[in-house]
Order: C-alpha cells, then sequence, then structure tokens
C-alpha cells in the first residue's frame, strides 16, 4: 500500500509527547525491572543538539541501530540506537547467562567459560521487540494529537547507520523535517539508549 503524503501542517503538542515520553520511560522501566530516567531531549535542528547526540551520529560508533518507518498519513522514522558494550550489558542483565557445567576432562577453564554467554541471535531479536515497545508509544502520540492514521512497519536492525538517517543528516538544512531526540538513562546497568524520531513535514515550523 503507497504511503500517503502529508496533507496538513503538523501540530506538535508539548504535553501529549511528555506524555508519550512518560508511557516508554515507564514500559523500558518494567522490562528492565530497573528505574530509566530522561536524560537528554531536544527538538529542532541537528547542530542544536547536545554533543552526545552528534557525536554517535556523525561519528557513528560500533552498536546497534533500529529502525521503523512511519506509515500512513504521516511519513517519518524513528531511530534506537545503543553501543555495544551497552548492548551486551543488557543482554546479560535481561538473560542473565549462567556458566556452563565444568568439563571436568579438561584441564582448561579459560574466561569465555567461566563469564557464560547468550546469543547474539537472542539479543538482536530483543532490541526489535524493544523498539517497537517505545516505537507503539510514540505512534500513538503523533496519530492522536494530529488526528491522523499513523502505523508503523517491521522494524528492522542494522550494525551501520540506516541510510535514511545519513542522507537526512546531510541534507538537513535542505529539507522540510523535525528531528525529535531523546535519551533513555539506567543509572544502575549504566546503559543509555537514544531515541530520536525524524519526521517530514510541510515546513521546517511546528504548529
Amino acid at each position: 500500500m503507497p504511503q500517503e503524503e502529508n496533507q496538513n501542517p503538523i501540530v506538535f503538542q508539548e504535553e501529549l509527547f511528555s506524555q508519550a515520553t512518560q508511557a516508554a520511560l515507564e514500559a523500558l522501566s518494567q522490562i528492565l525491572n530497573q528505574k530509566v530516567s530522561l536524560g537528554a531531549y531536544a527538538l529542532g535542528k541537528i547542530h542544536q543538539w547536545p554533543t552526545r547526540w552528534r557525536e554517535i551520529y556523525m561519528q557513528p560508533q560500533e552498536g546497534f541501530w533500529l529502525q521503523t518507518n512511519l506509515q500512513g498519513e504521516l511519513l517519518g522514522h524513528s531511530f534506537l540506537w545503543i553501543g555495544k558494550e551497552e548492548a551486551e550489558q543488557l543482554g546479560k542483565h535481561i538473560f542473565k547467562p549462567k556458566p556452563p557445567k565444568e568439563d571436568l576432562s579438561s584441564e582448561k577453564n579459560d574466561e569465555k567459560h567461566t563469564e557464560g554467554a547468550f546469543d547474539e541471535d537472542l539479543l538482536q531479536s530483543f532490541l526489535l521487540e524493544l523498539d517497537n515497545i517505545l516505537s507503539a508509544h510514540f505512534i500513538k502520540f503523533w496519530a492522536n494529537q494530529n488526528q491522523l492514521r499513523v502505523y508503523g512497519d517491521i522494524p528492522h536492525l542494522y550494525k551501520d547507520i540506516p541510510k535514511v538517517l545519513q542522507d537526512s543528516l546531510t541534507s538537513d538544512a535542505k529539507l522540510p523535517h523535525q528531528w525529535f531526540y531523546l535519551e533513555f538513562v539506567c543509572v544502575s546497568l549504566n546503559i543509555n539508549l537514544e531515541f530520536t524520531w525524524l519526521i517530514h513535514t510541510e515546513s521546517d515550523d511546528l504548529v
């Protein structure tokens, strides 16, 4: 089904956006069974955003990117990023891998066996589902505040910066769209999740 072009200016209601953010924080806290807070929050052009965001997006680091595309009457994309070490920390917390039973017939007891391990495919599946849950709270926000039919497609996982994001970064000054950036922080696990929305609009201004 082809996507429909945005017909009207996008209305932005900060109160509703805050409600979506709070709902996402509560969902993430419940999933991790740890307190998660909002570490940074920014709207507008990229050069105005926090240094950490610019470092991640302008000088991509090793990690995982999750992309969800908006479909229906509003076009846009969400991007969830987590660094590799933080993703591994998250995996250890969620799956709590146990060391395999000691092989008494072997004289070797290398570090890999003592630390335990979890399947990276399992971690990636979890990240995809996590992105799906977080994106859903904001998709509901975009739909409700603008009275639009909006839904998200199946999330996609990349190990390099998604092309649509990279292209948008280089053409930021040319195309009418809005950026929304949030940083979710779990201090107890030392994990930061960078969550960004790119919404295509009729102009650079929100109503």
